[in-house]
């Protein structure tokens, strides 16, 4: 019945996402939802939802048992000093925003233009990935020159151009591809099995400043629904 609170768990799925995602970003960072017991520090991020309405298709609208339609908000503050003033906003948009995810390094390469992306983690072939297309492969862009599948679940890749990639190191598509906005989010969220959603969208970007702390607020339009239980 989606007309219970979605706040919840949205909150605490996006939540554990930056965590599991944020490899060395945000560090010192004090992640939290409204639910998080005790104070809450600077430099922070909260995750908290908004107003929830009945989805808004036309052929659903008014009802309460389909689809809910949340606003979702990730504001951060930090403080206005030293040298990593805006850093913590501008991590959290690599790790929220990031190029769709293709893939995995199967196994470490050193100055080569050939490896292997491991896709059977991300759930389909990067067929995507034609000659041309750019990677973001560890901070760095490179070219692609061929794409071949060679296994059940592997990809060869051959670069323009030479790079050192260490095993297990994401690859992602940087080209504009028809994928889903948020995929790789929305998949972890209905991975953890409390909620199903169906849609997320970016609305806007807020800064703000208050006494020593810069804020900023991002603000998400989620569709969703949640799992029948709530324990």
């Amino acid at each position: 019945m989606a007309f219970q609170r979605l706040g919840r768990r949205l909150e605490d799925g996006i939540a554990a996402y930056i965590t599991a995602n944020k490899a060395s970003m945000l560090s010192g960072v004090d992640i939290a939802t409204p639910k998080r017991e005790g104070r809450v520090n600077a430099p922070w991020l909260g995750v908290y939802s908004g107003a929830s309405v009945p989805w808004s298709d036309e052929d659903r609208r008014g009802e309460i048992r389909g689809p809910m339609r949340t606003t979702l908000r990730v504001s951060i503050a930090e403080h206005m000093k030293g040298t990593a003033i805006d850093q913590y906003c501008g991590e959290f948009v690599d790790i929220i925003a990031r190029a769709p995810r293709v893939g995995f390094c199967k196994t470490t390469t050193a100055s080569s233009n050939t490896f292997i992306v491991d896709w059977q983690n991300v759930g389909s072939e990067p067929t995507q990935i034609v000659a041309g297309t750019k990677l973001r492969i560890a901070g760095n862009e490179y070219t692609v020159s061929t794409n071949t599948n060679t296994a059940a679940t592997e990809n060869t890749i051959v670069l323009t151009t030479t790079a050192s990639i260490t095993a297990n190191t994401a690859i992602f598509i940087e080209s504009p591809v028809d994928v889903p906005e948020f995929g790789d989010l929305r998949d972890y969220l209905n991975d953890l099995g409390t909620i199903s959603v169906l849609r997320i969208a970016f609305l806007s970007e807020t800064p703000n400043v208050q006494g020593d702390l810069r804020g900023q607020d991002f603000e998400f339009e989620i569709d969703a629904v949640n799992s029948p239980g709530l324990a």
